[in-house]
């Protein structure tokens, strides 16, 4: 039996599979700025700075090495978030089963009201969110509000 030859139908799925491959940056000048505009648009915003603390316990900190997180769009330096050193992650499990161990006795209903409320507060800032999201990913922004 011979090998059939791909049909023109699976030379189009082919072809749109590789576009879902992720490409190289793209180093234009005009993204360059755009990125870096939109940044500086919603960084502030949203509390964000050049160098942010990565780790929570009932405070933002965080002394260990700084991760670099870079935009795929344009390959540009977004900021740098701070890890925990492995002290550190020991304080944040023990506030984490503490803070389990007071939120399994609060009582059903009113779980579900915070919850609302938090998503209350992600919904006020879906929009920046969402064009954050787009910088970190390089979603469309309709594919990062969705996210949030």
């Amino acid at each position: 039996m011979k090998p059939q030859k791909p049909r023109a139908k699976d030379a189009k799925v082919g072809r749109a599979e590789n576009s879902l491959r992720p490409s190289r940056p793209v180093r234009d000048a005009a993204l360059l700025s755009a990125v870096k505009t939109v940044a500086a648009e919603i960084f502030p915003r949203l509390g964000l700075k050049a160098k942010n603390a990565g780790v929570f316990a009932g405070e933002w900190f965080g002394s260990g090495p700084a991760i670099e997180k870079r935009s795929p769009i344009d390959g540009s330096v977004l900021g740098r978030v701070t890890t925990a050193t492995q002290a550190e992650l020991g304080r944040v499990v023990g506030v984490a089963e503490r803070a389990f161990q007071v939120w399994r006795d609060v009582p059903a209903p009113k779980r579900g009201e915070l919850i609302r409320r938090y998503g209350e507060a992600l919904r006020a800032h879906k929009r920046d969110l969402g064009r954050l999201v787009t910088l970190e990913t390089g979603k469309i922004v309709g594919e990062g509000e969705g996210e949030v």
